[in-house]
């Protein structure tokens, strides 16, 4: 069970090849097994990387209430510092885990966010977006 990135750029699980299909501004990812959120995320980081675009992985966004920090949001990915892109392992898009990516645009102030959902039929992913007003 092996993830592989092919000389075109294309992600392949050794088992299954080819399972689902992810796109984002620039970059096209195929990804496919039943493997733990982790590999995802690894996997995601080096087709990110090797396709030249930026991003920061494990954000830590600080919350706080008047003055006093009340803890922290981790952000899977912030790609060119505008899309948050959070990754499950889940079957479908559960109302919590859409109002986490929901809140992480909040609180960064950002419009547009995906929330990936990795499973062993594939790959399947939720376009959130941030209506409230910018400043």
């Amino acid at each position: 069970m092996l993830l592989r990135i092919t000389k075109g750029g294309r992600i392949t699980n050794e088992a299954k090849n080819l399972q689902g299909r992810f796109t984002l501004p620039g970059t096209e990812l195929l990804v496919g097994g039943d493997y733990p959120e982790k590999y995802f995320q690894r996997t995601l980081a080096l087709e990110l990387s090797a396709r030249g675009i930026s991003y920061k992985e494990q954000v830590r966004v600080p919350l706080q209430y008047k003055t006093q920090s009340m803890g922290h949001y981790c952000i899977d990915f912030l790609i060119d510092d505008k899309i948050v892109l959070e990754i499950k392992k889940d079957r479908n898009f559960s109302p919590r885990n859409i109002e986490q990516v929901h809140s992480y645009l909040k609180a960064m102030n950002l419009q547009l966010g995906i929330l990936a959902n990795f499973t062993s039929y594939g790959l399947n992913f939720k376009r959130i977006v941030n209506t409230a007003q910018h400043s």
